[in-house]
């Protein structure tokens, strides 16, 4: 258990924490909520033991591993990127270099037994530590995070900052500790990775307090929300929609009592102000005392829900863009090729690709940007389109204020329109003369988009718009492109958000691209519903199929029986998870050091090596 007793925190003369009293269990799992500013970082850095508190206690349970990952981490190795995840493994790596110095010792000095008997010793504890099955978890770890096995033996340092961050992630994952403490751990990962580390995450035994902009994991992981607002942490039960609702039920109730108080106060202050020239000039002071030790009620912090309506030019013709076997490649690097769909008015294609795949050259290529190794691209009619970059410091001028970036695009929007624009879109009026050089990214971002939004463009080609957004930030962000009137093509990593933009995806890969109609759930569904008929990833064309129908009939039934074999071994994976909770329930009725208890826990050892066992089969066929 995890202690939090009158948590008390100022930086300078802005307070952080006013008094956080909270009682977290060890397997609780929590999204921690709150507005840009309210400490949810600091919060984390604080049970990690890397903020100080000014007043408070905090208490962590004796033997607790806790594993902290924070924002930005900056990592630099010169070893491998399995290496580098290995390090994880203190005792193995402590025993192999062991081994190694033994091993220069006895090639020098062969007649030491003291040595050989050192060495040996050594050797069987190397063997205990099972360095092949950590290994292989590594491996393991690394690919379902995007890495590819290739890829292992590359140096850390040849890696993105992004890429460097996933080496971090796996190393905490690897720790296998008690509880976790995560801070925007998905900022760097691609969709797939995402999904992996979602599922990852779902079948862990272990809590965690989580910071993420994206609703799609606080909703499938989470089971109480901790919101952070005005200095207190206030613990909602159920995921974030849950939270919303009881947030705005709360509300409801709190703005209740606060005009009963004001209409109060107000009642009191007119009489103190009638009392204090006359004979009752004492009942007035007496009033006065009483008004100031009155607990004025603070209203919630909250976001408007806005409609946000942008200009928009003249419709553009049926078809918007037919892109014709595009291909690229970095030298050696090929990025895709046979590339080919066809955009229509008013569709809103999201392309999913994992990191590397060439989603951002694509829309260069499409903005003319970059020019193709191969293939053509064909425009229709009318078309006008307009780009979101992904990196916003290269559209912004930065000597200029935020009002002056938003009017510097044509646009036919009159100016006080274009207020009321960056007004819905989270820029106050103290903001709008503050200079873009100050600006936060995800301020950077919602500026951005303005104005793209304000071009009168009929197709939009928007690169990662969600990235640094709050979640607040992205609903507004998404009504808006909801209730554009125009065509997008978009990349984003968040599925939510993709999810309910999205009318058809894009999926690019080396070989091809497919467009599937429908939201990135039934996309989903599609791919799922192709590897049960044909044991294929994505769908093939007529021409590229060969062989007779003898052979596809085999090559339908080998997959329909691995398919069912993949079934069985869930199945079985399923009964083992719903063992392994009843034994650790049942700990609570039994006596600790009784037979019974000794027999329960061995069972429960067993039971979970199984799992293990049954867990990398299941892992070894769905990778076939």
């Amino acid at each position: 258990m995890i202690l939090l007793k009158n948590i008390t925190l100022a930086f300078g003369t802005q307070s952080i924490f006013n008094g956080i009293n909270e009682h977290i269990f060890k397997r609780m799992r929590i999204g921690l909520f709150g507005l840009n500013g309210a400490g949810k970082s600091t919060l984390l850095k604080v049970i990690a033991g890397h903020q100080p508190i000014d007043k408070g206690t905090l208490i962590i349970e004796k033997g607790m591993q806790i594993a902290y990952m924070p924002q930005e981490v900056v990592l630099q190795s010169d070893r491998s990127i399995l290496q580098e995840a290995m390090q994880t493994f203190d005792e193995l790596i402590r025993l192999k270099t062991e081994n190694q110095q033994l091993e220069k010792q006895i090639a020098s000095d062969k007649t030491n037994h003291a040595l050989i008997e050192k060495y040996a010793d050594s050797c069987h504890q190397l063997i205990a530590q099972e360095p092949e099955r950590k290994q292989a978890e590594c491996e393991r770890m690394l690919c379902g995070l995007g890495f590819t096995k290739q890829q292992l033996d590359e140096p850390v340092n040849s890696l993105s900052v992004g890429w460097k961050m996933r080496i971090v992630l796996a190393q905490l994952l690897l720790k296998k500790a008690d509880f976790y403490l995560f801070d925007e751990p998905t900022n760097h990962l691609d969709l797939v990775a995402k999904e992996w580390f979602m599922r990852f995450l779902k079948q862990t035994g272990a809590g965690f307090l989580l910071v993420c902009h994206e609703k799609q994991f606080l909703n499938v992981l989470c089971e109480n929300i901790l919101e952070l607002e005005h200095g207190k942490g206030t613990m909602y039960k159920g995921n974030y929609d849950a939270y919303i609702q009881q947030k705005e039920e709360a509300t409801e109730r709190i703005l209740g009592a606060y005009e009963q108080q004001q209409r109060e106060i107000e009642d009191l202050e007119k009489t103190i102000n009638r009392f204090r020239a006359g004979t009752r000039a004492k009942q007035a002071k007496s009033m006065e005392k009483r008004l100031d030790k009155i607990e004025r009620i603070v209203l919630p912090t909250s976001t408007k829900k806005v409609s946000v309506r942008f200009p928009l030019a003249e419709p553009s013709g049926r078809l918007v863009l037919d892109v014709k076997n595009i291909g690229h490649a970095f030298g050696p690097k090929q990025l895709f090729q046979h590339c080919s769909f066809t955009i229509e008015r008013n569709n809103k294609i999201a392309i999913v690709a994992p990191n590397g795949a060439g989603k951002t050259t694509l829309i260069n290529i499409i903005m003319k940007k970059i020019t193709p190794l191969d293939g053509s691209l064909e425009w229709g009619n009318n078309v006008t389109p307009a780009l979101f970059d992904q990196d916003q410091l290269k559209s912004l001028d930065l000597n200029k204020s935020v009002f002056e970036n938003a009017t510097s695009v044509k646009t036919s929007m009159p100016m006080k329109d274009i207020r009321t624009i960056l007004g819905s879109f989270l820029f106050d009026s103290n903001a709008l003369s503050k200079p873009a050089s100050v600006l936060s990214g995800g301020e950077r971002n919602r500026l951005g988009m303005i104005r793209v939004l304000l071009q009168n463009a009929n197709f939009l080609m928007l690169d990662e718009p969600t990235n640094h957004l709050d979640i607040p930030s992205k609903e507004i962000l998404l009504e808006a492109l909801i209730n554009y009137q125009g065509t997008i093509l978009f990349v984003s990593h968040d599925q939510d958000f993709v999810n309910r933009l999205a009318t058809h995806i894009l999926e690019l890969n080396a070989e091809k691209s497919f467009l599937f109609a429908g939201s990135y759930d039934e996309y989903l569904y599609q791919k799922d519903e192709m590897v049960k008929i044909t044991g294929q990833q994505t769908p093939q064309n007529n021409e590229s199929k060969t062989g007779d129908s003898a052979s596809i009939k085999k090559e339908f039934v080998d997959s329909k029986e691995h398919a069912k074999k993949i079934h069985t071994i869930e199945q079985r994976i399923a009964k083992h998870e719903a063992l392994i909770k009843k034994i650790e329930l049942s700990f609570e009725k039994l006596e600790y050091g009784t037979d019974a208890f000794a027999k329960a826990q061995q069972q429960l050892l067993t039971t979970q090596k199984e799992l293990e066992t049954t867990m990398h089969e299941w892992e070894r066929l769905v990778n076939v």
